[in-house]
């Protein structure tokens, strides 16, 4: 027995299914020992010495359990290299306990997964598409030991390894465990950690609540996509959920004054919000427009645009044939992509294949994003290349991604045909298109202002045009004059 003074509590070693050290900053007890009993959980931490109280605990019991002739629960003892070497036939025939078995977002949240007869949801609570049901079904029976291998593992590495050193270093071994997919109980987490939201929190001056709690002139446009947000999801359909995700919006919107609200953002959020507190969900939402995807939702789309360019030449470099196509057949691949970019695949890809996109996106950064892109133009090759007209590919694409079921053979393609792209070599390529996309996109609005002027009033678009030209300059004048006091 060992006592856990500070709630008095007698426990037998005997009665302990499993004893996991705890080292996120999430956690409200840093650096802590969890203790899981068959009644209840226990979190433990201010030791003089952790691992050596670790491994003391371990031991006794281990030794308890072996006394009473209990059989010891798998806690890790094969290595990571071993798991991953093992061969797919020898996983097929293994057998997993309940603590491997992949959970559904159901029985996490508490929701019913009860739907109409003729309505199929996914393990996250989303409607599967009718024609690819049966498809979803046979993929989804096969992937059940990927996600309990998945479990297992990260069970191990998180036993074995002190998260935060492998977090704040990038290793390699953290890698190999974000690409096998982080499962559902730990997204919400490890998302918050990976993305740099913690940081950001700590810099600001300005909280949540009172962000969340000013009003803002973005009320009624946000109050409009509110009901329009995955409106058939069991975690949306209550007043005090949709309330959440408002809150959360306003906040940036509040934050973020010259962005406010930008459609997308919606999605973004409520995605979020499945796996994360609305705190967390506002400040993981923070990163991704104010770092990751710079000028994504800003009201030009610049950064979209962009890297809708960079992807056109990286796609251009890597599958010459596949872009000589649609340019050739004039096809508006752009339509496809740049929802790709805005939503972050949500929408355009299977739930469990977007989550996945995700976990790579949280810890790799934007590159992701392009680099899947890449991955299903390529994986979809074939069927891009049998369409011959804009009609045809505009009604392909709103199924374009779909079926994409198998993620482990689009990711085969992503790090071993394309690879992950570098940071500074895509910032590079960026930086060649920034001042001429902004360029383009200032003579754009000046048409734009000067045909709308000169429709509603009776000057001529040649003095319009020498006005709209003072105009520019003295904002610039305005602008240099303050930087320069």
């Amino acid at each position: 027995r060992f006592v856990a003074r500070a709630k008095h509590d007698v426990i037998e070693f005997s009665s302990i299914s499993s004893i996991e050290k705890r080292n996120s900053k999430m956690w409200s007890l840093p650096n802590a020992i969890q203790i899981i009993t068959y009644s209840h959980t226990l979190c433990l931490s201010s030791f003089f010495n952790r691992n050596e109280t670790y491994d003391l605990l371990k031991e006794c019991w281990h030794a308890a359990r072996q006394r009473k002739g209990l059989v010891i629960e798998d806690q890790g003892t094969s290595s990571e290299e071993d798991e991953e070497h093992r061969s797919d036939e020898e996983f097929a025939a293994e057998e997993f306990d309940d603590d491997d078995a992949p959970r559904s977002f159901f029985e996490m949240r508490g929701y019913s997964d009860e739907s109409p007869e003729d309505i199929t949801l996914d393990l996250y609570g989303f409607e599967v598409p009718s024609q690819y049901v049966e498809q979803y079904q046979v993929e989804l029976a096969k992937y059940q030991k990927t996600l309990a291998r998945q479990r297992r593992a990260w069970r191990n590495f998180r036993a074995n390894n002190n998260m935060d050193t492998h977090i704040q270093h990038h290793t390699p071994e953290l890698m190999r465990m974000i690409q096998k997919g982080i499962p559902f109980e730990l997204r919400g987490e490890l998302w918050y950690q990976f993305s740099g939201a913690i940081e950001k929190k700590e810099a600001s001056t300005i909280g949540y609540k009172e962000l969340s709690e000013k009003k803002s002139n973005c009320i009624s446009d946000i109050g409009k996509d509110l009901r329009r947000t995955f409106p058939y999801h069991p975690a949306y359909q209550s007043d005090e959920s949709l309330k959440r995700l408002e809150r959360v919006l306003v906040a940036f919107a509040n934050r973020n004054p010259s962005i406010g609200y930008c459609q997308s953002m919606n999605f973004v959020t409520a995605l979020l919000l499945l796996f994360m507190e609305e705190e967390e969900a506002f400040w993981v939402l923070v990163t991704i427009v104010e770092d990751r995807l710079q000028d994504y939702f800003s009201e030009s789309m610049v950064g979209t645009i962009v890297d809708q360019e960079v992807f056109e030449e990286l796609l251009k470099q890597k599958f010459p044939s596949i872009m000589d196509h649609i340019e050739t057949k004039s096809l508006p691949l752009a339509v496809v992509t740049t929802k790709w970019f805005m939503c972050l695949y949500i929408g355009a890809l299977p739930t469990e294949t977007v989550l996945r996109v995700w976990d790579l996106f949280f810890f790799h950064g934007s590159p992701v994003i392009i680099t899947t892109a890449l991955s299903l133009v390529k994986m979809y090759e074939e069927d891009i290349l049998n369409v011959t007209n804009t009609e045809k590919f505009m009604s392909y694409s709103v199924e374009f991604g779909l079926s994409c079921f198998n993620v482990e053979s689009l990711f085969r393609i992503t790090f071993n045909v394309v690879g992950l792209l570098d940071n500074r070599h895509l910032n590079y390529i960026r930086a060649r298109y920034w001042e001429t996309t902004k360029d383009y996109l200032e003579v754009e609005n000046k048409k734009r202002d000067i045909y709308l002027l000169e429709r509603s009033t009776h000057y001529s678009a040649k003095e319009l045009e020498t006005w709209y030209k003072e105009w520019c300059d003295a904002k610039l004048h305005a602008v240099q004059t303050k930087r320069d006091c």
